[in-house]
């Protein structure tokens, strides 16, 4: 038996026993599986946005409050959402800070929205950061 021979009888045994079919069939599920494990966390954080993106939770523009700060929702995207977190002194916006959080880790952060009958100086007095020296 040569070599010749010895590639037909393992191309017979492949064709007899569905060997190659089977693999010819289910190879494209194989690279599937592996591009979904590839991209596991961009999927899981583009499901996560449009979880936000279309819910009607939060949209843009919204007034919130993000782990005790006071902050406007400056944009929800698919991946990622960007808040604007303000600082007050006397009552007033002194400045502030750019916030982007990936949309999976919404879910481990506190954020409050206010209710829609409410007046905003009823509920921002609370973080007035007036110096102490003012206080006497």
């Amino acid at each position: 038996m040569d070599a010749t021979d010895a590639t037909d009888a393992i191309n017979d045994f492949g064709e007899q026993s569905g060997l190659a079919l089977l693999v010819a069939e289910y190879a494209w599920l194989f690279c599937v599986a592996f591009a979904l494990l590839l991209f596991k966390s961009s999927i899981e954080n583009i499901v996560a946005g449009l979880q936000v993106f279309l819910g009607s939770d939060y949209d843009n523009d919204d007034a919130v409050v993000v782990d005790g700060r006071p902050g406007r929702i400056a944009r929800v995207g698919l991946t990622k959402t960007v808040f604007y977190l303000y600082t007050y002194r006397k009552g007033v916006v002194s400045g502030g800070t750019k916030l982007a959080v990936a949309n999976e880790e919404l879910k481990h952060m506190r954020i409050e929205k206010q209710l829609e009958k409410l007046v905003m100086s009823d509920i921002w007095h609370d973080f007035d950061l007036s110096d102490s020296d003012d206080a006497s």
